[in-house]
C-alpha cells in the first residue's frame, strides 16, 4: 500500500490542480509527495442542527459521550472516572451514545457492574438524530478519552451544541481546544489527574464563558464556513488558471 501511495498516487495527483486534505493525518500523509498544492479543509459539522439546543442547560455533574464503541476511544477509562466522582458527586451520571463497532458492550457493562456505577451510566445504542439531541440536551459536558481522532467530529458537534468539552490532549483536540478558555484538556494516561481536573471543572459554577467560547469554535468549522474555504480555494485556481492563459496568449501574439 505505501509503495502505491508513493508512486501510482504521486504520479496519479499530478494530473490535479490541487489536493485538499480534509484532516490533519491526511495532510501529513500527502504532503510529502505533492507539497506544493496541497491544502487543509477540515470536515464540517451540521452546527444550525446542534445549535437548537445551545441554550437548554444541562444536568449539573452530567457528561456524554458519542462515537464508537471502539477500543482507540477507551471508554473504560470514563467509566473509571465516573466510580472515582461518585464518592464526592453522588449525582454524577455518563450517557454513552454511539454503535458497538468493536464488539465492547458486554465488556464495558461488566465494568459499570464491577464499579459498581450502574445508576450513573446509562449506555445508549443506535440513537436517532432527534433522540441524540434529547440526550445531548440533559448533559452539561461532552467528555472524550480517545486516544486518536482524524478530526474529532463529535466533539464539535457537542460544542455547537453548548456542551462544555472535557477531551484527552491528542493533536486533533489541541487544535480545537485552548485549555480553560472554550473547553478543557485532560490526560487521560493519567486519570488520577484527570479526576482533579474534572472536580475543579465541576465546582466552577460560571462556565457561561467557556461555553460560548466553544460555541464560536464550532461555529468556525459550520459547513457554511467550510463552503467558503472551497469556494476561495476554487476562484484562486480558476485566477491562476486564467492568468497563465493570458501569458500563453501574449507569447503567441
Amino acid at each position: 500500500k505505501k509503495l502505491h501511495f508513493h508512486t501510482v498516487t504521486k504520479y496519479s495527483l499530478k494530473n490535479m490542480k490541487w489536493i485538499v486534505a480534509v484532516s490533519e493525518n491526511d495532510y501529513k500523509s500527502f504532503r510529502p509527495i505533492c507539497p506544493e498544492r496541497l491544502d487543509l479543509i477540515e470536515c464540517g459539522i451540521n452546527f444550525d442542527h446542534y445549535h437548537t439546543i445551545a441554550e437548554e442547560n444541562g444536568y449539573p455533574n452530567r457528561f456524554i459521550f458519542v462515537g464508537r464503541f471502539s477500543k482507540n476511544k477507551r471508554i473504560d477509562k470514563l467509566l473509571l472516572l465516573i466510580k472515582k466522582l461518585k464518592v464526592e458527586f453522588p449525582d454524577v451520571h455518563l450517557s454513552i451514545v454511539g454503535r458497538d463497532y468493536d464488539n465492547l458492550k458486554g465488556e464495558l457493562e461488566k465494568l459499570i457492574d464491577e464499579y459498581e456505577i450502574g445508576n450513573h451510566v446509562a449506555i445508549c445504542e443506535a440513537l436517532s438524530e432527534e433522540e441524540l439531541l434529547e440526550e445531548m440536551a440533559k448533559a452539561s459536558y461532552f467528555i472524550s478519552a480517545s486516544e486518536y481522532e482524524g478530526f474529532g467530529l463529535s466533539s464539535l458537534e457537542a460544542m455547537a451544541a453548548g456542551r462544555v468539552a472535557l477531551l484527552n490532549n491528542i493533536p486533533s483536540f489541541e487544535k480545537m481546544i485552548q485549555d480553560g478558555k472554550n473547553g478543557y484538556l485532560l490526560s487521560f494516561d493519567d486519570v488520577d489527574s484527570v479526576e482533579q481536573k474534572v472536580k475543579e471543572v465541576l465546582y466552577n459554577k460560571d462556565m457561561e464563558k467557556v461555553r460560548r467560547a466553544g460555541v464560536e469554535k464550532a461555529r468556525q468549522n459550520s459547513w457554511g464556513a467550510v463552503v467558503e474555504r472551497f469556494i476561495d480555494l476554487y476562484e484562486s485556481i480558476h485566477k491562476e488558471a486564467n492568468e497563465t492563459q493570458s501569458k500563453l496568449a501574449s507569447k503567441v501574439k
